[in-house]
C-alpha cells in the first residue's frame, strides 16, 4: 500500500512539474509572439511611412514600383522584414491600383537554439489614386488662353477679354476687337491682356481694335509681341514690319500696349501637347507620337485610356439607361488595348445629353438626367470614339473631362451650360471653374471620324460649335471651329497642332481656372501625381 502511494504521488508530482514547465514554456512563446507581432506593426509603419513620404512624389501615377523592395530592421528583441507590391487592385475595388505591404516580425524561440524562430505576419492594403483636380499656374496654363499652334481669327463682332497665343498668325475680321482689360473673376480681380503672335499680325478695319476697346488714354494691353509683320487695314496692303512707336506706349499700327516687342518671351504660355499612344497601340495620326524615353513615358491619350475614372479599363460600377460604350470591347472581354475610334464605329457619335442614363464609379460620373436637361460629370472619362451634345438648353454639373479619340461636334441650337438661363447660356452670371468645369479633349478629325458624325466636307477640324453654346474647355488636336453665326463659347479654346477659328457677337472671356479637374493632366502640363488612400484591409497576426 506504501508502494502505491509512493508511486501515486511520483505520478502527480511528475504532473505538476510537466505542467508547470509547459506553462513557462508557453508563457515564454506567448511573450515571444507578442514581441513579434510587435515588430510586424513595426515594420509595416515603416513601410507606410516611406509611402506617405514620397507621394505624391515625382513618379507619375501610380508611383515608383521600386518604393518597397525587401528589406530587414533589426531591433534588440528580434527584427523584421517588411516589403510591398504595386499591384493592379481587384476588379471589386473602386480603385486601380494598389500598394499590398507585408511585414514579418521574428524573435528567437524561447522554447530552445534547436527552434525554430516565433514569426508573426502583417498585410496591409494602400488605394492608390489620382486626385480630383491639380493646380495651374493661371497665368501660363493654356486652359487661360485661346492658343492654337498654327493661326488664330476672330471674326463678327465679338470682343475678346482673354489672352491670346498664335503660334503663326492672328487675323481679326469683320469687327473683332481684342479688349485690353480682362474681366474681374473669383481669383484675380484685375487681370491685364495679352497677345503673342508667332508669325503675322492682321487688323482688317479700323474698327478692330486691338487694346484700345475703351477708348480712354489708359486703355491698353499689358503685353503684345508679333515676331513677323503687321498689317492694319483698310485696306489690307500686305505685310510690313510693325510700326512700334519710339517712346511711347502706343504703336503706330494702332495696337495699344503696355510692353511690346519682336521676340515671345520663354514661358509666356506652356505648351499644350496631345500625344498618342503608347503606350497602348493606336492607330492616330491626328498628333505626333511621344518620343520614346527611358523608362518608357506614356502618352497623354495612352495614360488616360488607361487610367480614366470611367473608361475602357474603369467600366459603370452602377449604371442605368444606355450610357456610352467606351471602347469596343466594352461589357464583353474588357477593352481592347487599341485607340482607333471603335467605340462609336459605324454608329452615332456619344450623344452626352440625349436620353436619361447613369454611369457611376467610386470615383467618377457620367450621368444625364433628360427631363431635367441635367448633366453630371465627375473626373476624366475616356470614350474611345466621339461625342456630341443636342439638348437644347442643358446644364451640367460637377468637375470633368470629356476625353475623346474621335471628334466633339455641338449642331444648331444646342447650348450646354453651367448657368443657364431659358436655353441659352448666361455668359455675365457668376462662373467658378474650380466648382463647376467641364473640359473636352479631342483627338480625331472630322474627315477621319468613323462614327456617323464625321463628314469629310470638315477635313482638319476636331472640334465644332455649330450656332450652339457652350461654357467649358475646348482642346483640340485639330482645328477648333466656332465661327458659325450666333454660337458662344465662353471657355478656353486651345488647338494643340492646329488653328482656332471663333467668331461670336459680345465678349469671350472666361474666369481664371487654376484648379482644372485632374483630366486635363498631360495636354496641359505634367501627368497627374498619384494620390494615397488611407491603409484598410489590415490582416495576419
Amino acid at each position: 500500500m506504501a508502494l502505491g502511494i509512493m508511486l501515486v504521488l511520483i505520478i502527480v508530482l511528475t504532473t505538476v512539474v510537466t505542467f508547470t514547465a509547459a506553462g513557462g514554456r508557453d508563457s515564454h512563446r506567448v511573450n515571444a509572439g507578442q514581441k513579434a507581432s510587435a515588430l510586424a506593426e513595426a515594420g509595416l509603419n515603416n513601410a507606410l511611412a516611406v509611402l506617405n513620404q514620397n507621394y505624391p512624389g515625382i513618379y507619375i501615377y501610380p508611383g515608383n514600383p521600386a518604393l518597397l523592395p525587401s528589406r530587414t530592421t533589426t531591433y534588440s528583441s528580434g527584427s523584421v522584414t517588411w516589403s510591398g507590391t504595386l499591384e493592379p487592385a481587384p476588379v471589386t475595388a473602386s480603385w486601380q491600383d494598389e500598394w499590398r505591404v507585408t511585414a514579418v516580425g521574428s524573435v528567437p524561440n524561447p522554447t530552445g537554439p534547436g527552434a525554430g524562430p516565433v514569426t508573426r505576419r502583417l498585410t496591409a492594403v494602400v488605394p492608390i489614386i489620382i486626385p480630383d483636380s491639380v493646380s495651374a499656374d493661371p497665368s501660363t496654363s493654356s486652359l487661360n488662353w485661346v492658343y492654337a499652334f498654327n493661326d488664330v481669327e476672330f471674326g463678327q463682332s465679338v470682343q475678346v477679354a482673354s489672352p491670346v497665343y498664335a503660334g503663326r498668325d492672328l487675323n481679326l475680321t469683320s469687327t473683332a476687337k481684342i479688349s485690353e482689360v480682362i474681366p474681374a473673376s473669383t481669383t484675380d480681380p484685375a487681370r491685364a491682356n495679352k497677345v503673342a503672335v508667332g508669325r503675322n499680325f492682321s487688323q482688317k478695319n479700323p474698327g478692330n481694335k486691338t487694346g484700345h476697346v475703351v477708348d480712354t488714354a489708359a486703355g491698353q494691353l499689358a503685353e503684345v509681341y508679333v515676331q513677323g509683320q503687321c498689317d492694319v487695314g483698310p485696306p489690307l496692303n500686305g505685310h510690313t514690319p510693325c510700326l512700334w512707336a519710339s517712346g511711347s506706349a502706343v504703336s503706330l499700327d494702332k495696337i495699344w500696349t503696355a510692353t511690346f516687342g519682336t521676340t515671345i518671351p520663354p514661358g509666356l504660355v506652356t505648351a499644350p501637347k496631345l500625344t498618342c499612344c503608347l503606350p497602348i497601340s493606336g492607330t492616330l495620326t491626328t498628333a505626333p507620337a511621344e518620343p520614346v524615353t527611358v523608362p518608357p513615358t506614356p502618352s497623354v491619350m495612352g495614360f488616360w485610356y488607361q487610367n480614366a475614372y470611367l473608361g475602357p479599363n474603369t467600366l459603370c460600377q452602377t449604371s442605368s439607361g444606355t450610357p456610352p460604350r467606351f471602347d469596343i470591347a466594352t461589357g464583353t472581354d474588357g477593352p481592347d488595348g487599341i485607340i482607333n475610334q471603335s467605340a462609336t464605329a459605324g454608329q452615332p457619335a456619344f450623344d452626352l445629353t440625349g436620353a436619361t442614363y447613369s454611369c457611376k464609379t467610386d470615383q467618377g460620373e457620367l450621368s444625364y438626367d433628360a427631363p431635367s436637361k441635367t448633366l453630371r460629370i465627375k473626373g476624366p472619362i475616356f470614350i474611345d470614339g466621339s461625342a456630341t451634345s443636342s439638348a437644347n438648353g442643358a446644364r451640367y454639373l460637377g468637375k470633368g473631362a470629356i476625353i475623346l479619340s474621335g471628334t466633339f461636334l455641338m449642331p444648331n441650337n444646342t447650348a450646354l451650360c453651367v448657368n443657364l438661363t431659358g436655353n441659352s447660356c448666361n455668359t455675365t452670371a457668376p462662373w467658378d471653374p474650380d466648382i463647376a468645369g467641364m473640359f473636352v479633349f479631342a483627338a480625331g478629325d472630322f474627315s477621319t471620324d468613323i462614327s456617323n458624325q464625321g463628314t469629310g466636307s470638315l477635313s482638319g477640324i476636331g472640334i465644332q460649335i455649330k450656332k450652339g453654346e457652350y461654357q467649358g474647355g475646348l482642346f483640340a488636336s485639330r482645328k477648333v471651329d466656332a465661327t458659325v453665326t450666333d454660337t458662344v463659347v465662353q471657355g478656353p479654346i486651345v488647338s494643340a497642332y492646329s488653328d482656332v477659328a471663333a467668331g461670336q457677337s459680345g465678349v469671350l472671356s472666361f474666369p481664371a481656372i487654376s484648379f482644372p479637374t485632374s483630366g486635363s493632366s498631360g495636354f496641359t502640363g505634367p501627368l497627374p501625381l498619384p494620390k494615397l488612400r488611407p491603409p484598410q484591409q489590415f490582416g495576419g497576426g
